[in-house]
């Protein structure tokens, strides 16, 4: 037991310096007010005092908070500011990344830096040393700190050192300055009717350009990539300067690409993942990119032949210890197994193909006009141009598209003009699903989704043909081996249970279809068996589908995986191993013992939501399954003991899965919640009056009356809202049980959300202002694989008791 550490940001730079940055940052908007003259410049003198003053306090009380403990370990970060307090735990076996910082400024005055922690469940800085003296001995100190903590650290063997190319330096800056160019023209057009002096305008803006232009080269010109036996180093930057390095072992995927300009020069981009979403790091614009790939895909294979003896070695532990309950997984992949698949080319090009051939075929029978026949199949020959270059970008697709599956990944390689290659190493590989629909089932082909822990986004072998594929030997490359069934769980859909497990679906639904069809009724002008009889129709059409689809929908529970499937047209098959399943989610329907279960994968992938993308969980979700209030249990227990089929129907049969050695539970404050509703009831109040106000006094047809009516339905709305947000705070419940931390919730919908202690990564607690002024906090669990936390424990009062028994359990 090593003496624990204590660090403290330097006074001087993280207080003074930033005060003084804000301050400045304060000045430039009060200036400028001040020489607008639009009111007595004491009033934006004594607003910027007052700011500048509230800056100057709150940097003194984040000072005053900021503290970094490092034990044996792990690492406690403490941090807040005048509204805030947060306390985090971050275990060494659990950091991906580390980065150190010089900012220009702030080392050459105070010569202080800061270390940045990025950890396995979180997709940004997880610790952050800030304005710490010695900070280059602290990114040393934290390379002997993981090696103490099970990571190799060494940088005795370099296998390769690379340097972005002059080539691709001008490059990336050329793109950037007509990337530039062209927003400054487009913006310059959208105001060309404004009289502007364009010598005041294109002098500065060259000045600012030229300055740009040297700190960019200079900043590209110093990078460099270090690649060790165990360990990845970088360094960036000119004049705030970057130095990281990231452990062999939390490399999870690598990907090589070049742009058509890249591929001129022969130059190359690689990208490397960790563990989470959003953790990709980029080395661009090297001539030894295509090397550097292989080699990090080596030292991968290399690291992983040593974890795996290690695994074996701590699983012979754990037996010998005889723990009373944790299965320890052995995780067997069998490396033999090599392919190359090619897309299929009818199969790429089916779909498009069939849905021109059938409104050609539609054409004739639409239109039996002549002339305007002709018409009609002269735009659809015009319209056969979009089809033919669809089937030339298609063919090169197959063409130059390899997916490959070696002894230790998974590869995606595409040539072409430009080239990307994209590689999944086996034990990062967290889920793979066989999907088929009716196309494939016809032509005799398929497609291969694989989850890894370390990409945003899957690796899909699409349109190969299924009689070329050893799908076993996939599967056992993820350590999915055993067939021995322990349970099987089927969805039972029924019409009844369809209604009441869409209720919140059917109200508006219906309440719309009353309407529109008595308005049409009512109208006289269209026979009421013409509006319904299809209405009736393609709702049974949706009926049959339904019942069809999870006819076939299953959970099957293996001794070392889970197997899923679901379709009808579009069929899929999951499997997933046990150590990959972060956490359980079931959901009862009302009135009824019938509900849905999600299982959450580790890894995450982008969902595309208009504008804006959103990082969702890697998961997989059956409906309509019976007995749902015991199917949490039983589950979890399957995950964490295995027991064979007749040991775990003897659990069920003697209630044994309900039994608990150790139990608490807290529930949320109700005044947090509240407080804040009553807030955002008055701000809707108040604009409601005054938008209503206005609207009587501007317009003639709208009288007092009619707002006393508006004004009467939203209060009754918000008191009502007002009951439903007290209830749903009081049904809510947090446990910590012996192997689990479960979150309930849900008034009409009742659902059961619940982690293994085996699956958490580490736990934060903080509390917001709110929390301190009513005295309770929250804490947050966070997985493995998770960008942001899994389950967050929101504003109960003995916060600090359930974070010490939580973390005394899953520790």
């Amino acid at each position: 037991m090593t003496e624990e550490r204590i660090l403290k940001p330097n006074f001087k730079a993280f207080v003074l310096y930033n005060w003084v940055m804000t301050t400045l940052v304060l000045l430039i908007p009060t200036v400028i007010l001040i020489f607008m003259d639009y009111t007595s410049p004491i009033v934006w003198m004594g607003l910027f005092i007052l700011l500048s003053g509230f800056s100057f306090i709150n940097q003194k009380i984040r000072f005053d908070k900021e503290k970094y403990i490092i034990k044996d370990d792990h690492i406690i970060y403490e941090f807040g500011h005048i509204f805030y307090d947060s306390k985090r735990k971050l275990n060494a076996a659990n950091v991906t990344h580390v980065t150190m910082i010089h900012p220009f400024i702030e080392n050459n005055i105070f010569k202080t830096g800061n270390v940045h922690i990025e950890a396995a469940g979180s997709a940004g800085v997880e610790v952050s040393f800030n304005s710490i003296d010695n900070s280059c001995e602290l990114y040393e100190f934290m390379k002997e700190f993981l090696d103490k903590n099970g990571f190799t650290i060494s940088e005795m063997e370099k296998i390769q050192e690379e340097r972005p190319h002059m080539l691709g330096i001008i490059f990336e800056i050329v793109k950037k300055l007509l990337i530039g160019a062209l927003i400054v023209f487009s913006e310059a057009s959208k105001h060309k009717d404004v009289d502007l002096n364009i010598s005041l305008f294109i002098i500065p803006t060259i000045i600012i350009t030229l300055i740009w232009v040297v700190l960019n080269y200079q900043d590209l010109i110093r990078r460099r990539y270090r690649i060790f036996k165990d360990l990845i180093t970088y360094e960036e930057g000119f004049l705030t300067k970057h130095y990281a390095f990231i452990p062999i072992e939390n490399i999870a995927d690598s990907q090589v690409s070049q742009s058509f300009f890249e591929k001129l020069f022969d130059l190359y981009d690689v990208l490397i993942s960790c563990q989470g979403a959003g953790s990709e790091i980029k080395f661009k614009n090297m001539v030894n990119g295509k090397k550097m790939e292989e080699n990090i895909d080596e030292l991968v294979r290399e690291e992983r032949k040593i974890k795996e003896v290690k695994k074996e070695e701590e699983i012979e532990d754990v037996e010998k210890k005889e723990m009373e309950y944790v299965y320890k997984d052995k995780l067997i992949r069998d490396n033999k197994y090599t392919a190359t698949f090619k897309m299929n080319l009818l199969r790429t090009i089916f779909p498009y193909f069939f849905i021109f051939f059938v409104i050609a075929l539609m054409i004739p029978f639409t239109f039996h006009n002549k002339d305007l026949l002709k018409g009609v199949l002269s735009l659809a020959g015009i319209s056969l141009i979009p089809f033919i270059l669809f089937f030339i970008v298609n063919l090169i697709k197959v063409s130059c598209t390899n997916y490959k599956v070696n002894s230790n990944s998974f590869e995606e390689r595409f040539k072409f003009l430009s080239t990307k290659n994209t590689s999944f190493s086996t034990d990062k590989v967290t889920g793979i699903t066989l999907m088929r629909n009716f196309i494939d089932s016809f032509l005799g082909t398929c497609s291969i989704r694989i989850w890894s822990i370390g990409s945003s986004k899957p690796l899909v072998f699409r349109n190969i043909k299924e009689k070329d594929i050893d799908f076993d030997m996939i599967l056992k490359k993820n350590a999915i081996n055993e067939k021995e069934e322990i349970l099987k769980i089927n969805s039972n859909f029924s019409l009844f249970k369809w209604v009441i497990a869409y209720i919140p679906v059917w109200i508006p639904v219906i309440t719309a279809l009353l309407l529109v069809n008595g308005l049409l009724i009512l109208e006289g002008s269209i026979n009421p068996l013409y509006i319904l009889l299809p209405q009736l129709v393609l709702l049974g059409l949706i009926y049959l589908y339904q019942k069809k689809y999870y006819a076939f929908s299953k959970i099957t529970l293996f001794k070392d995986h889970i197997y899923f499937q679901k379709g009808f047209l579009f069929k899929a098959f999951y499997y997933v191993t046990y150590t990959d399943v972060k956490d359980i989610n079931t959901m009862k329907y009302p009135f009824i013992e019938c509900g849905s279960i999600k299982f959450d994968v580790t890894g995450e992938h982008i969902v595309q939501q208009g504008k804006n993308r959103a990082i969702i969980s890697n998961y997989f979700r059956i409906k309509y399954i019976d007995d749902i209030s015991d199917q949490d249990e039983i589950i979890d227990n399957v995950v964490l003991k295995r027991p064979s089929k007749e040991e775990l129907q003897t659990l069920i049969k003697e209630r044994s899965i309900y039994k608990t050695h150790y139990k608490y539970s807290t529930k949320p404050a109700l005044i947090n919640s509240v407080i804040g509703y009553i807030i955002f009831s008055i701000i809707i109040t108040v604009v409601s009056i005054l938008g209503l106000a206005g609207t009587v006094a501007n317009e003639p047809a709208f009288n007092a009356s009619d707002a006393y009516i508006i004004g009467s339905i939203e209060a009754i709305l918000i008191v009502l809202f007002f009951f439903y947000i007290v209830w749903s705070v009081k049904v809510k419940e947090y446990i910590i049980e012996d192997y689990r931390v479960i979150y309930k919730s849900g008034i009409i919908y009742k659902e059961q959300f619940s982690i293994i202690f085996e699956r958490i990564d580490y736990i934060k607690s903080d509390r917001g202002f709110l929390n301190k002024i009513f005295n309770n906090g929250n804490v947050s669990v966070n997985t493995t694989g998770s960008s942001k936390s899994e389950l967050v424990i929101r504003n109960i009062p003995d916060f600090e008791e359930f974070y010490k028994r939580l973390e005394e359990k899953y520790k």
